[in-house]
């Protein structure tokens, strides 16, 4: 899976949206409730040359574990809120030793690093709903000294 696309898969699920979520006992809580929509099933994700898939489980803590996944590999990232720096976090590493670590004050823009094995950069992802089946992120940074500007759109399956 290219590590861009997979990245960027990753951020696409930090989404704000106001959609209902189910009133399961194994739902997100306080600021992280916003993602509980995440959890209502599986998601098909393409962009960048690749295609993927994406599912949702709540972690210990209030936090959120994202799974994604393809033939060419596959990522494990983790969301949270943060009350005291009032910020939302995200990190992730894929099967292919990258990995993402980045902040968001209000949930739709996340700045921070990315290590490709080779390199660390900067890397920016926005997040837009389309819709309450369907989300895109615009990703732009670098990996292996080379620019990357992609958007990944993610439905519902």
């Amino acid at each position: 899976m290219n590590i861009r696309v997979a990245a960027a898969a990753f951020f696409v699920s930090l989404l704000f949206a106001a959609v209902p979520s189910s009133a399961a006992s194994t739902a997100l809580t306080g600021k992280m409730s916003v993602y509980n929509y995440l959890l209502e099933g599986k998601w098909n994700c393409k962009g960048g040359g690749s295609a993927y898939s994406a599912e949702y489980a709540v972690a210990p803590g209030n936090r959120l574990h994202g799974h994604l996944y393809s033939p060419q590999g596959s990522e494990d990232a983790y969301f949270g809120y943060d009350d005291t720096a009032h910020r939302f976090w995200t990190v992730s590493a894929d099967s292919n030793g990258a990995s993402e670590s980045q902040r968001s004050v209000d949930g739709v823009t996340y700045t921070g690093k990315l290590n490709d094995g080779k390199m660390t950069s900067n890397a920016t992802n926005v997040i837009t709903m389309v819709s309450s089946k369907q989300w895109t992120v615009h990703a732009r940074g670098t990996e292996d000294h080379q620019p990357y500007d992609l958007i990944v759109t993610c439905a519902r399956a």
